[in-house]
């Protein structure tokens, strides 16, 4: 209702219109003895003079009628469509990530690795850097391991850092891993971590009653991302 009036005391036809309207309804009401400037006014046709007073002023009124909606409807448009627009992709390209820690076919053994690289730049709000670990043979399918810390790269003023501890990579000798980085915004950031602390208590679960790491008890793993994912880099680790 704010808004309405608002908009008709800014719209001189529509204020004009209804204005106008009631002069006319009200003159055609009676008989005026009386008026400034014309003086004594009698109406002749005083039916016609209320009807016309009465149409020009719902003429007024239904004008900033249809503004209003019109202009809502067309506010609503504007919203919808900067919803489903959405904050532009991110350019893997534009962050150069790396893994610095373990070159490309490299070898580890059984122990947890610590995995550190370079980021171009800091990763931007509401996104996070993700490591997450695929078996070579079964590439389609993977565990998300740990999200990374970056901090600004010592002696730098435009690059960073990440690091990714206590990370199992698992497998027997011989065994391919593949190890990637992900930049996952909020969406995917949910569905690593949700998945990641879950795996961590079926973990602790498996430990606490000494259940073997057989393969009908694995965690299912994941195969599909949310849309705000973006693969960074990867590598392929063997274990020696």
């Amino acid at each position: 209702m704010g808004d309405f009036l608002k908009g008709f005391l800014k719209s001189p036809v529509q204020v004009i219109s209804l204005f106008a309207g009631i002069v006319v309804f009200v003159l055609g009401c009676g008989k005026f003895d009386k008026l400034p400037v014309i003086g004594g006014f009698h109406s002749d046709h005083p039916t016609s003079m209320m009807i016309f007073g009465t149409v020009l002023a719902v003429a007024g009124i239904c004008i900033q009628v249809w503004r209003t909606v019109r202009a809502s409807k067309e506010s609503a448009l504007r919203r919808s469509a900067l919803a489903s627009k959405g904050p532009a992709p991110l350019k893997v390209a534009d962050f150069d990530i790396r893994i610095g820690s373990h070159s490309d076919g490299g070898r580890f053994d059984k122990s947890k690795q610590t995995f550190r690289g370079t980021i171009k730049q800091q990763v931007p709000a509401g996104h996070e850097l993700w490591l997450v670990r695929r078996f070579k043979t079964e590439p389609d399918y993977y565990f998300p391991e740990g999200r990374a810390a970056v901090k600004p790269m010592r002696g730098s003023t435009t690059d960073y850092e990440w690091e990714v501890d206590e990370i199992f990579v698992g497998g027997d000798p011989g065994d391919g891993r593949i190890i990637e980085m992900w930049l996952a915004g909020p969406n995917g950031h949910i569905l690593l971590d949700s998945i990641k602390k879950a795996n961590v208590k079926h973990a602790e679960l498996m430990n606490f009653t000494n259940t073997p790491y057989e393969k009908k008890w694995w965690v299912e793993r994941l195969n599909r991302y949310t849309t705000d994912m973006v693969l960074g880099t990867s590598i392929t680790l063997f274990r020696q």
